[in-house]
């Protein structure tokens, strides 16, 4: 929002805000990084955006609560929509839409790369701006990219599991196709090869970021490769996911097999 705001008013604003990536354990204290200001606007601008599906993801649910509240600090009008991750061309659908009815900026989470490049580019051509958020578009130079460093926190994770480990293992690793968790994934695999030449990664990659579809997937890797330890990595934990909700999590996937030991890191934690 403030990156489209500042595109708006002219004020200077970076082609990429990549945010970093932190690790918090359980016995670090939770730090949430200081708030931009909303800059002052000079007249009552409409914005259309366009996340995930913020009905059932707490991340985009975060991302809608932060941008209605920034448009409320700035007096600006936004329509909000939100698409699961296999509905692109319902998206692209919605925000060509958007920009029929009249809209002075974009903020897309693109599905993928492409989908949403046609109609970005329209909105380019036309003079209006377009801010990628969480994800790029191929083929579409936008306005400002703003997104965390998913390679970054891929390497993160890798170094926190591999020290865990002691430098020697394997390491199940499941992931959807999304651009967000390719590049986690590549940052994950690149560390790992790099640093910790005793580790095998073991990748699966899954159609869409579904919690069944992620835990079916993990019982399929357990049954045919088989492992002595096992780090759960959630990309997207469900609203309010707690103590509790992980322990429920290790009591569904290891009922069938007592005593194996398995441990939850999240990349994404939602309070």
């Amino acid at each position: 929002m403030i990156a489209a705001l500042c595109a708006l008013e002219g004020l200077p604003i970076g082609p990429e805000t990549s945010v970093p990536v932190r690790l918090i354990t359980s016995d670090a204290q939770d730090r949430t990084l200081a708030a931009l200001g909303v800059p002052v606007v000079h007249r009552r601008y409409t914005l259309g955006v366009a996340l995930g599906d913020f009905e059932v993801n707490a991340g985009y649910r975060a991302i809608r609560d932060g941008i209605l509240q920034a448009a409320q600090e700035a007096g600006v009008d936004v329509s909000v929509i939100g698409h699961h991750e296999t509905q692109s061309q319902e998206q692209a659908a919605a925000v060509e839409k958007m920009l029929s009815q009249g809209v002075d900026a974009l903020i897309l989470v693109p599905m993928n790369e492409y989908t949403l490049s046609p109609v970005a580019q329209q909105a380019l051509d036309r003079g209006i701006p377009v801010i990628s958020l969480d994800q790029q578009m191929a083929g579409v130079e936008a306005t400002a990219y703003v997104g965390s460093d998913n390679l970054g926190g891929g390497r993160v994770a890798a170094a926190f599991i591999a020290e865990r480990l002691g430098g020697t293992g394997r390491v199940g690793m499941i992931s959807s196709d999304m651009f967000t968790a390719r590049q986690r994934r590549q940052g994950f695999e690149e560390e790992m090869a790099a640093s910790y030449p005793g580790i095998s990664v073991v990748p699966c990659r899954v159609l869409t970021s579904d919690y069944d579809m992620g835990r079916m997937a993990f019982m399929s890797l357990f049954q045919s490769v088989g492992m002595d330890r096992w780090w759960v990595a959630l990309a997207r934990p469900s609203e309010g996911l707690g103590a509790s909700d992980d322990a429920a999590l290790l009591q569904g996937i290891t009922g069938s097999y007592p005593g194996l030991p398995v441990e939850i890191m999240h990349y994404q934690r939602s309070k």
